[in-house]
Formats: structure tokens, sequence, C-alpha cells
């Protein structure tokens, strides 16, 4: 996409006053798909969590004993009504634990009235008690990820501070067992896994134990560091050679055991061998993907692709041409705070969701068209250009993994 047509595209983009104007505008332009759903929508229910795991800002005072905020089913009522019927994906979490809010169930069956092609939540799986969990399957939950970083009952323990490594799969085996007498496909489990110095050396035998307990998929991502938890020695960009290891045993594990990675950080580049690793775990699956975009999408794939490998190869300074996030992903608070990303740490809100203020007005406000412009003419903002998501595909780049702010 030259830059002479993105000029044009900003002005267009400017000019929009609804979703649907903003979605034909986007798809001509290949930036989404055709599809009317097009929506990534990402949704802290509650701003709670009943765990303090040492990674993570709950750890700290000033969010785990924050004034409690919920979503009520009235609200998320209202917003459904404008938002969910261009939703691909409805997640019902972020950064907070959904079954902590008292209105969990009410908003599952909201969500269920629109049909969303995918609906799921992230949990740690401790408070997910029988009602909620036949809730999930009555209501066509797709997804379940249960965040799991052992195996190991005494160092899930030491990293989910407050869990219950027996309680966790207690609950587990319920679901499965809900499932299977309901002859129900649904929900997909994950485990989602923070990798780090405690428990790198335990995901080859988490592979193991998630197949033995009806665990389909895994979801692999490095730590991200935040300020004030003293975590900063437990990043694998510490141990790189420790982490590349422990990786390829647990992706061939997986793979005999016929379970999906879903995400999965590139081996960090060491050694010799450093130019024969960029080739096998960075520039071939992009390729690949590329490939799998293009069958699917042919015209957002290759402009998607070619901007990746260009920057790949060094051609330009950022990782990517621009982000589609801000184009096709929101994520909302619990206080009703809307953001482009599930990265804007320490970033104020693009806007709030009032009973006068609509999620059309904020999607088409001035916040959402000035980061989109940024990256439209290849000047993102800085909490992009260190997004800790890029650490996934690019281990090699130290600012990735600085502390962040919370």
């Amino acid at each position: 996409m030259t830059l002479k047509r993105n000029s044009k595209l900003l002005e267009e983009l400017s000019n929009v006053n609804s979703l649907l104007n903003f979605h034909k505008i986007a798809s001509d332009n290949s930036i989404v798909p055709p599809q009317p759903r097009f929506m990534r929508v990402v949704m802290d229910i509650s701003n709670k969590c009943n765990l303090r795991c040492r990674m993570c800002y709950f750890s700290l005072d000033k969010c785990f004993k924050a004034k409690p905020a919920y979503i009520l089913p009235e609200t998320f009522s209202n917003m459904a009504r404008d938002l969910l019927p261009h939703a691909a994906s409805l997640t019902l979490s972020c950064g907070s634990e959904p079954l902590t809010s008292p209105y969990f169930i009410d908003i599952l069956k909201i969500s269920s009235k629109y049909k969303i092609p995918s609906l799921d939540f992230a949990t740690s799986g401790i408070l997910l008690d029988k009602k909620s969990a036949d809730a999930v399957i009555e209501n066509g939950v797709t997804d379940v990820m249960f965040s799991v970083d052992s195996p190991k009952k005494e160092t899930y323990e030491y990293i989910r501070r407050g869990a219950s490594f027996d309680r966790l799969v207690e609950n587990i085996e319920y679901l499965v067992k809900r499932k299977e007498s309901c002859k129900s496909i649904t929900p997909r489990l994950r485990f989602n896994v923070t990798l780090m110095r405690s428990n790198i050396q335990d995901i080859e035998d988490l592979v193991v134990y998630a197949a033995e307990l009806g665990i389909s998929e895994l979801d692999f991502r490095h730590l991200v560091v935040y300020e004030g938890l003293g975590m900063e020695t437990e990043s694998l960009v510490n141990h790189k050679e420790l982490a590349n290891y422990w990786l390829d045993r647990a992706r061939k594990k997986a793979k005999k055991l016929g379970l999906s990675i879903v995400v999965c950080p590139e081996n960090f580049l060491t050694g010799e061998d450093k130019r024969r690793n960029v080739i096998q775990r960075v520039v071939s699956p992009r390729i690949k993907r590329i490939i799998s975009k293009a069958r699917r999408d042919p015209k957002y794939a290759i402009r998607a692709g070619y901007s990746r490998l260009v920057n790949l190869l060094g051609i330009r300074n950022i990782p990517f041409l621009y982000c589609y996030l801000p184009f096709s992903y929101v994520l909302i608070n619990a206080g009703g705070g809307v953001y482009p990303c599930p990265h804007c740490h320490s970033e104020p809100p693009y806007g709030v969701l009032t009973p006068d203020v609509s999620f059309e007005q904020i999607w088409c406000g001035n916040s959402y068209e000035k980061i989109r412009r940024k990256i439209l003419i290849e000047d993102p903002p800085e909490m992009c250009k260190k997004c800790p998501a890029l650490g996934l595909a690019h281990p090699e780049n130290t600012d990735f993994f600085v502390p962040r702010e919370n």
C-alpha cells in the first residue's frame, strides 16, 4: 500500500460515522475481511481476580484491592446491540478473572443470543463451579482457556498464589465429563502457559498432562515483566538456550500426542547456527502462514504478508508495516473504558461507554482516528514499537521484553 494511497484512505476513514461505513472502506482496502463480522471483541466483565500470581499486576495491592467494578447485564445488553452483530469473536476476559463477576452467567446468556462464531474466556479455573460449567456448555461457549503453567502441584501453586491444583483438576474433569454427557464438541479446552525460568523445564510434561486431562490446545507465551514485581530474572530472554531446548521438546511432544499449539514463541537466535535458525524458525513459518491466508483471502493476505516479509528481512525499521488491531479489535474494561489493543498498559482509554456515549461514537472518534493515522503513515506510537506480542515472532529484539508499567 503506497503512502499516496494511504493519504486517500486516511481522508476516507477520518469521515466515517458508523461501523457499517467504516467496514465498507476498510474492507474495500483489504485492511479487514469483507465479512460483516470483522471485529474481535474482548471485554473484562470484572476488574477483580481471586489470585495473586507472581507475574501478574494483581500481585500489587493497588490492583488487587481496587474498588470492585463489574459490567452489569443491562449495560452489557446495550453494548451488545451496537457491537456484537459485527463481532467474529467475543472474549469475556483480558486481564481479570471473569468468574469473579456475579453476572457471569447472565452475560453468557445475552451473548449466546447473537450466535457469535467464537465465544470464549480465559480463567484460572479455580472458581469454575458446577453451575458455571453447566452454563458454559448450555450457552454455546466455544473455547475455555485455563491458565496453567506446570503439571506439578508445587510449581503451579508457587506461581499461581492462592490457587489449589487439586481444585483446578477437579473443575476441569467435571467440565470434560459434562461435555461427554451432553455429547457436545464445545467448548474446546486450552492451557494458556506463561513461560518463565521457574516452569520452562516442566512444559514437556505439561503437554502430556494436558492430553491426559482432555485438553486439546496449548498457548505458550513469554512472561511479560511488570515493574515492581521483581520478575526480571524469570524472563527467558536471560535463559535463551534453555528456553529453546524445552520449547523444541514441547513442540515435538504435542505433535506426537495430537495437541494443537495455537501460539508459541519462535526460538531465540543463539550460537553459530543463528542464520539457520532464521530460516527454519522465522522465515519458513511465515511463508507457510502467508500461503494459508492467501487461500482464504488473497488480497488481504498478500498485502499483509508482503509487509511482514520485507520488515523481517530488514528493509524497514519496524517489525510490521502496520498493525491491524486498531482496525478490527476492541478491548472494553469493566468500567466501560475502550482500548484498541490488549497491551495499552498505562494508556488512558480512547473513550468511555456511558448511556450518552455509544461504542460507535468512540470507534469513529478522534483517538481511534489518530492511532490509525499513525499506523498507516508508518509512524506507530511508542507503545506499538515495544509491544510484548511482537516478542513471540522476534525474540532477538530485547525491546519487546522490557518491564511494563501497570
